[in-house]
């Protein structure tokens, strides 16, 4: 993000490098010498994973609350944006290259064209200032090279890449909390659980920026550490509120529409989690399950909160409800 908007030309360099290097990634992999098969089918498909981290910065960075239509909105412009220029790019490698060996009986074989132009979930109704894409003129370049690779998206976990990245939004997911303890398992070194403060950065960034009395950002900043949210902090600023959502604050209807925007475009399986407040029922769960497919998800994974006695991220709160059981 540029001033508030999104930088498209380097995102498109980025996509064309990220599809390149995944393609070479193929030729240069160790695979496993006693399972011959598993190099036999990479070679022939050639399947790739481009995907996606920070999707919960980018929202904090341009004051866009999560789950909501404006971010399920530019949410599916990126993608869409991603999965074009990602296929373009795998097209132009074909024709350099040759296309992936197992494209005859495929989707994308050109006597048997079956792969149809991906459309967004709803129809778009921002302005994002995104440069135009054709979508047939690349089908017909396709239809006439094909492609190098069967396969170019998916969306990760990317936790510990988000991590390492200093990243709050591990692959599409929001952002867990505003502050949390991370639990880190040592049993390698004689240690069972190390347990790490963490405080957004996009979060202490902004109360820096606002201006709030120096008593007033101590309450706010301790709500968080003690809740992980703002939700509920009416000395907070209300812009801050709606903006810095968390996973928690997010309706099972927002999480199931953001995964369902993005797999419009992605052609392999998303990771994506659910996030439902204690006391759901199994009803709850069996018509969050029954919604996603209907949109069309892949799959999901849901987690109700407290439903698991050990878990790598929680807020203080939530350890001292479990230590008080």
């Amino acid at each position: 993000v540029e001033n508030g908007e999104i930088n498209w030309s380097k995102l498109k360099e980025t996509i064309y490098l990220g599809t390149r290097f995944l393609d070479d990634t193929i030729d240069a992999n160790q695979f496993v010498s006693e399972v011959p098969m598993l190099k036999e089918m990479a070679k022939k498909n050639r399947r790739i994973g481009l995907g996606i981290l920070g999707l919960a910065d980018l929202f904090y960075a341009m004051d866009i609350r999560y789950g909501s239509e404006k971010s399920i909105d530019l949410a599916s412009n990126i993608i869409e944006f991603i999965r074009y220029h990602s296929m373009e790019a795998s097209m132009e490698l074909a024709k350099e290259k040759g296309a992936f060996k197992g494209i005859i009986g495929s989707i994308y074989d050109k006597d048997n064209f079956a792969w149809n132009i991906p459309t967004p979930l709803e129809p778009y109704r921002y302005d994002w200032k995104r440069p135009t894409i054709g979508w047939q003129r690349l089908k017909n370049e396709v239809i006439e090279n094909g492609l190098r690779n069967s396969t170019l998206m998916t969306i990760a976990p990317t936790g510990t890449t988000s991590t390492v990245l200093d990243s709050e939004g591990y692959g599409c997911e929001p952002a867990f909390a505003l502050a949390y303890i991370r639990h880190v398992h040592q049993k390698a070194v004689g240690k069972d659980d190390l347990k790490l403060t963490y405080v957004s950065p996009s979060f202490k960034k902004r109360m820096d920026a606002e201006d709030i009395p120096v008593q007033e950002k101590e309450k706010i900043i301790n709500y968080v550490l003690e809740n992980g949210t703002l939700k509920g902090c009416d000395f907070a600023p209300e812009k801050m509120v709606k903006t810095f959502s968390v996973s928690g604050d997010i309706t099972v209807d927002e999480h199931i529409e953001m995964q369902a925007a993005l797999q419009r475009f992605v052609d392999n399986s998303i990771s994506k989690t659910i996030n439902f407040p204690i006391g759901s029922t199994e009803i709850d769960v069996a018509n969050a399950y029954i919604k996603a497919y209907k949109l069309g998800c892949k799959g999901i994974t849901v987690y109700v909160e407290g439903s698991r006695q050990q878990v790598i991220l929680e807020t203080n709160k939530e350890a001292k409800k479990k230590n008080n059981k």
